[in-house]
């Protein structure tokens, strides 16, 4: 019996450890056609899409596409990056964007980066004290107006991105888990009963 619930916790951990992670990606970006127009675009409204691109090299999510960043073919749009990272140790660390228009920086739900309301090619610096261990980033911004649309997002070099696994993959690894779950608790109930 012991070896039974051993395995099964095994099995049960396997599982949904590749279901998250297939389906991991280190930064999701939701795109919204409503928003504010000032500060950091918040409230969003309408989500239209999401995107998964990749953390660059230099610790960098890069949105500018030659400063003509138009997801989904808006003209004007709002936007929520979010994402993980790992800190080794306590210490300071910094954070920068660069956005046209409007955009806002929270670690752990503190603002670190205030880049808000409708401007240029901008880029505004930050700095938070953290423990060691993980960190949750998010990342408001907008693009009204017209013209040239960016988001550059840095941070810290000493920082470590880490996946985060989508919605979708946790539901596939809880649906995996469904018919195994079901025979361990037959074998126990047979078991008991002998």
């Amino acid at each position: 019996m012991k070896t039974l619930k051993k395995i099964g916790s095994l099995v049960a951990g396997l599982a949904l450890g590749i279901a998250s992670q297939a389906g991991a990606a280190f930064v999701n970006v939701d795109v919204y056609s409503g928003f504010s127009g000032s500060g950091d675009g918040t409230p969003f409204t309408g989500k239209v899409g999401s995107l998964t691109p990749s953390w660059t090299l230099g610790n960098a999510i890069d949105l500018t596409d030659g400063y003509n960043w138009h997801p989904f073919g808006l003209t004007d749009f709002g936007v929520q990056v979010t994402g993980a990272f790992t800190a080794a140790t306590d210490g300071t660390y910094s954070f920068s964007t660069q956005s046209d228009d409007g955009s806002a920086l929270y670690v752990d739900g503190y603002q670190v980066v205030n880049n808000g309301d409708a401007h240029g090619p901008t880029t505004v610096n930050g700095t938070i004290n953290l423990t060691a261990g993980a960190h949750q980033l998010v990342v408001n911004f907008f693009e009204a107006y017209g013209g040239t649309s960016d988001l550059f997002i840095q941070i810290d070099q000493n920082l470590t991105p880490t996946a985060v696994p989508e919605p979708s993959t946790l539901i596939a690894g809880a649906l995996l888990l469904v018919p195994f779950g079901a025979s361990v608790v037959r074998n126990m109930r047979k078991n008991k009963a002998q």
